[in-house]
């Protein structure tokens, strides 16, 4: 009772001073370097392509579509230059706003 009573006012003022508090800290995305500096780990980014086939103009569609097919099935190697001629059309076709046109992540120097 004394504690509560008559030091309130001390303890908690060293409650104050001594309490932890969590405050969340965001890890930056980067290198884990040794002791001597030389890079153990690194983080790299990687992505995902997809994009809107409906945004172009007919004509700048229909003049695009098969070079763009062939970059890709160029580009990704597992699939035909058709499959993705057909998978690109058919998604204008339905007004499907959002492709995935490969489910392969690819990284940062083949997205550039």
């Amino acid at each position: 009772m004394c504690i509560q009573f008559l030091d309130g006012e001390k303890w908690k003022s060293i409650s104050k001073e001594r309490r932890i508090f969590y405050k969340p800290v965001l890890a930056t995305r980067g290198n884990i370097l040794s002791d001597n500096e030389s890079i153990l780990a690194t983080s790299l980014p990687f992505y995902r392509v997809a994009f809107d086939p409906t945004v172009a103009k007919a004509d700048v569609f229909n003049n695009g579509v098969d070079s763009l097919a062939m970059l890709l099935a160029r580009f990704y190697g597992d699939r035909s230059e058709d499959y993705y001629r057909r998978k690109i059309k058919n998604a204008r076709h339905s007004d499907r706003r959002y492709l995935r046109l490969n489910s392969r992540q690819i990284n940062y120097q083949d997205k550039s």
